[in-house]
């Protein structure tokens, strides 16, 4: 793969002064507003993120995201032992249940 550096079409009238044209292995750096890789389209349910080493573009497995703020009033809900509750452990993030919670704040 080699980086490329973008050309936009420019007309004169209807003549085009600068084309570019790149082949499937090619990219176009960061530096000139790419993605800095060349990328297929990925699996179904991936989304594209910012790989582990933070240096590129990669596709992977989406995760699961809570936003308090987005949800809606459960303040009218009956809590059974079954609820689950997201919490996170050191960073990864778990499910406890209604009835976890109730031993703890019982002990």
């Amino acid at each position: 793969m080699a980086a490329k550096v973008p050309i936009r079409a420019v007309f004169d009238g209807s003549t085009a002064t600068g084309l570019a044209e790149f082949q499937s292995t090619e990219f176009i750096a960061l530096a000139y507003g790419g993605l800095g890789a060349s990328l297929s389209i990925g699996s179904a349910g991936q989304v594209l993120k910012v790989n582990s080493g933070a240096d590129a573009l990669e596709f992977g497995a989406v995760e699961a995201i809570l936003n308090i703020d987005g949800m809606t009033d459960g303040s009218g809900i009956t809590i059974a032992d079954s609820d689950k509750f997201a919490a996170s452990d050191g960073g990864t993030e778990k499910y406890v249940l209604a009835s976890q919670i109730k031993t703890y704040a019982g002990s």
